[in-house]
């Protein structure tokens, strides 16, 4: 397998994996938000 097809492959997962835990973080804290303005 050649070095740029292992290095793709690597990369995209980080960039999948740091999207989703950004979108996580971003969901935790609306809904914080929420709760903290609905009390």
């Amino acid at each position: 397998m050649p070095l740029f097809v292992i290095y793709y492959f690597v990369a995209g997962n980080w960039k999948v994996s740091w999207q989703r835990s950004q979108r996580m973080e971003l969901y935790c804290f609306l809904n914080y938000n929420h709760i903290l303005y609905k009390t």
